[in-house]
């Protein structure tokens, strides 16, 4: 986080407010930010879709709000996904009670809107290159009154897409309030329209809320944020918004390019700079293809950096394979250096004995 978002939550955390006030002065932000008609400030990403899909499921009626996980008398309770947007976070859209169903290609999820059950659509940004396309999936949503709610917790960079779902059609969109924001990273941020915005306050604040809508408090208590994350969200939207983002990119590629540099004339060790990310985020890394020790010595290499001191923590998605991956976006001006010596340090000695005993 910056210096600015953490003394705006110092600020905060000595400062009585009203929840319910201060979240609609944050809605009021997040909207201007991102194009939405209104916006909430949610625990997490995952906790915005976790309200949002519970909002569409209730479709604003308070007693189904009430009712909520338990969706067994609504008219409305399936959630669809396309099957090619499976991801690790897939059961978050079944969370708050909806019935979760994956869909194949455009035929399926045309049939499956049809049957008139479906209360929400989603889409993942990370998959958006595969299957039906965000812009059609809008269209067939809508010619069936569904609403549609975007996973784009990692749709950051560029910052273009804070309001390319909104502007394209969603209904509501959920964005992490760490990773590239740089806000704290319990937060994030959810934006869309202002009916299911005010559903989602109801699950989140319950009875809380003025006027109360129902006694008691809703499927969304557990996930409530605390005035600290709220303020240091905003702030961190706001820089984030302002930021010179092609300096940042030419900062990251030139830290990437570096210690690929630096590292290439390390033994067994291709360290490959490559644009964008194998996930296909728009971001420059290095890849460290271990050619000569494989699997074991990559993950030696990953846990030696990490115990270490200082630690120094890759990506290690593609281990397996006996690559390592070193990303720029949570390195501060000055720590490629650190990155480096500690690379080399770990490697050397493990490269030498590996060497002399090839074959």
């Amino acid at each position: 986080m910056q210096p600015e978002v953490v003394a705006a939550m110092a600020e905060a955390a000595i400062a009585f407010v009203r929840i319910q006030e201060l979240q609609e002065r944050a809605g009021e932000v997040i909207a201007r930010q991102t194009g939405a008609n209104a916006g909430y400030v949610t625990a997490g990403a995952g906790a915005g879709l976790v309200l949002g899909v519970g909002a569409c499921l209730a479709g604003g009626d308070i007693e189904r709000l009430r009712a909520l996980p338990d969706t067994s008398t609504f008219p409305r309770r399936r959630v669809i996904l396309q099957s090619r947007h499976r991801s690790n976070y897939l059961r978050l859209f079944g969370l708050s009670g909806g019935l979760l169903e994956l869909v194949e290609g455009e035929e399926g999820l045309a049939t499956t809107l049809a049957r008139g059950d479906v209360a929400a659509v989603g889409f993942v940004h990370e998959q958006a290159d595969f299957g039906v396309s965000f812009e059609r999936v809008v269209e067939m949503a809508q010619s069936y009154g569904v609403p549609i709610i975007v996973d784009a917790a990692a749709a950051l960079p560029p910052p273009e897409n804070l309001r390319r779902y909104t502007a394209g059609g969603a209904d509501l969109v959920a964005f992490s309030g760490g990773k590239a924001l740089q806000g704290p990273q319990a937060t994030g941020i959810l934006a869309g329209r202002t009916d299911l915005i005010r559903a989602v306050a109801y699950l989140q604040q319950g009875t809380d809320l003025r006027p109360a809508p129902f006694p008691g408090h809703g499927v969304g208590r557990p996930m409530k944020v605390g005035k600290e994350e709220i303020v240091g969200l905003l702030t961190a939207l706001d820089l984030y918004v302002s930021r010179d983002h092609a300096a940042e990119r030419r900062r990251w590629e030139g830290d990437m390019r570096r210690i690929a540099a630096a590292l290439a004339d390390l033994p067994g060790v291709r360290a490959e700079y490559t644009f964008p990310l194998p996930n296909r985020r728009p971001l420059p890394c290095v890849l460290l293809h271990l050619d000569a020790f494989r699997a074991r010595s990559a993950g030696e290499l990953h846990r030696a950096l990490e115990d270490g001191d200082p630690s120094v923590v890759l990506g290690d998605e593609l281990v397996d394979r006996g690559t390592l991956l070193v990303y720029p976006s949570n390195l501060r001006p000055g720590e490629a250096e650190i990155v480096i010596e500690r690379i080399r340090e770990v490697l050397s000695p493990l490269a030498s004995p590996r060497r002399a005993g090839a074959g």
